[in-house]
């Protein structure tokens, strides 16, 4: 039979529904050609083995899909000939499938609901995607033009959904955007198109 696949068992992709994995073909064949590598895999909280994939014996990769976010697993694979299989070569460590975090979408209906003659409040709703992560910061930005760089006002809880942005100038044009902050780090702005200009209320 052949003699165990050459490790590290290595993983080299992890998602939340399946990890890829890659190893080396053994140093002895045992006399007789490689038809396949059989991987398997079984919960931390199990002790039995499963047949999760079976590939070509040219491949030394195989993707094991199937499998459940946040839920321990050990992998193996092992190689066959005709005379049978190999010795197992066994990850070193437990893998958890997780989603791939990625920073949030923008904040979605920024628009200001009031605007008087030195402060302009702003209201927005959470992303409609948070990245695979909880929000945990919103920044509010802004600037006196379309050419200037924008400017942080201030960073706020992630829970929040309202902003009062205070010591304006009356009658300077002022341009607002909002972000949103995950453990991945900040993502795409949500932005006012149009310039906020505060005002006092006239007088009746």
């Amino acid at each position: 039979v052949p003699s165990r696949p050459k490790g590290p068992l290595e993983v080299t992709k992890i998602s939340y529904d399946y990890v890829d994995l890659e190893w080396r073909a053994p140093d002895s064949d045992g006399g007789t050609p490689i038809t396949k590598y059989i991987v398997e895999v079984r919960s931390a909280a199990r002790m039995s083995w499963n047949k999760a994939e079976e590939v070509d014996a040219k491949s030394t990769v195989a993707r094991v899909t199937g499998l459940v976010e946040g839920t321990e697993y050990y992998f193996r694979v092992i190689a066959v000939n005709e005379e049978g299989e190999s010795p197992p070569l066994e990850t070193s460590e437990s893998t958890i499938p997780t989603r791939e975090i990625m920073p949030p979408g923008p904040p979605v209906n920024l628009t200001a609901t009031k605007i008087g003659k030195d402060f302009v409040n702003l209201e927005w709703k959470h992303p409609k995607d948070d990245g695979g992560s909880k929000i945990t910061k919103y920044a509010i930005k802004s600037r006196k033009d379309r050419k200037s760089e924008w400017q942080t006002m201030v960073t706020i809880d992630g829970s929040s959904r309202s902003f009062r942005a205070t010591h304006l100038k009356e009658g300077i044009e002022y341009y607002f955007a909002v972000c949103a902050e995950n453990k991945a780090g900040f993502g795409k702005m949500a932005e006012i198109s149009e310039a906020i200009i505060p005002l006092r209320e006239a007088s009746k």
